[in-house]
């Protein structure tokens, strides 16, 4: 817990070399529901099973898991490969700077799970649809053609919360093109014990690239 320092030192040339780097760790405990009264902020790289760390807020992503009672992940849904053996992909993620972040994601992807403490929270969900084309699609909002199209490859699909609807007919390819980064934040009173992300597909396949919760209060 708290700030550590790192050492890193060897022989360079003759010459002794050394990189110091300060790293400020707090630790969220597996089983959230205990979690207390104390902040609580999580944030997971869904579809990949890497730590990630932002460079400028040095938030920690946690690696993707499966749902555990009392604890957090995903229910349902495959990693996304582009090619046999490699998770993710290597294609450029725009509207981001957190590009590998995006690089990953879980694929019909039924729900996310969150087992936590009573309180106030912030929802945010990270996509980017790495199978549709790179441009926005342009379409008339009265025109329901357009999901039609043979040329669209994205995905269609509901988001709720705790049973509340959310996102209805959301496509991020649609909204700002395939290969780019959106955000999507809800704030939430949970009661219960637990929050959950529901997704349904309504054309193409569900995912989810990542999510991070933060309690208000």
């Amino acid at each position: 817990m708290g700030r550590n320092t790192l050492v890193a030192s060897g022989i360079y040339q003759g010459k002794k070399v050394e990189q110091v780097s300060d790293i400020f760790v707090k630790m969220q405990p597996r089983h959230i529901a205990v979690a207390g009264s104390g902040q609580l902020e999580l944030a997971v790289n869904v579809g990949s099973n890497c730590f990630f760390t932002d460079d400028k807020s040095d938030l920690c992503w946690l690696p993707d898991q499966a749902y555990t009672p009392g604890s957090w992940g995903y229910i349902g849904g495959e990693i996304f490969r582009r090619s046999p053996g490699r998770i993710g992909t290597t294609a450029e993620v725009k509207d981001t700077r957190n590009v590998p972040l995006l690089q990953t994601k879980r694929k019909g992807i039924k729900a996310y799970r969150f087992d936590l403490p009573d309180g106030d929270y912030e929802v945010e969900l990270l996509f980017a649809d790495l199978n549709a084309r790179s441009e926005r699609v342009t379409y008339d909002l009265g025109a329901a053609a357009t999901l039609d199209n043979a040329d669209f490859r994205g995905s269609v699909f509901n988001v709720s919360v705790n049973g509340r609807p959310w996102l209805s007919h959301f496509s991020p390819a649609i909204e700002v093109g395939g290969n780019r980064c959106i955000s999507k934040k809800l704030r939430i009173a949970v009661t219960g014990g637990n929050l959950t992300v529901d997704f349904e597909a309504v054309k193409g396949m569900t995912f989810l690239n990542g999510i991070k919760i933060f309690r208000i209060h």
